[in-house]
């Protein structure tokens, strides 16, 4: 069983949350969106499911194609 955050804590992250939101440092609410839907849309399940085999393993893990999820999670960057 997890035990809440210590409300000292909880403030100390919230306040660095907002100074690095505040200084442009992370990525706002609505670029999030825009981005985990652009990934849903390239790896959700509906076009994983339309793959298989090599097709499938190929665009989950082929390490170096820029196209792979394992090069999503590990390394994009759309700036």
């Amino acid at each position: 069983m997890s035990q809440p955050l210590d409300p000292a804590v909880r403030n100390l992250v919230l306040e660095r949350h907002r100074h690095l939101l505040e200084a442009g440092k992370l990525l706002s609410s609505p670029t999030l969106e825009r981005c985990y839907e652009r990934f849903r849309e390239r790896f959700g399940p509906e076009q994983l499911s339309q793959l298989d085999g090599v097709a499938l393993l190929e665009t989950m893990h082929l390490h170096g194609n820029r196209d792979s999820l394992v090069y999503w999670l590990e390394f994009k960057n759309d700036e």
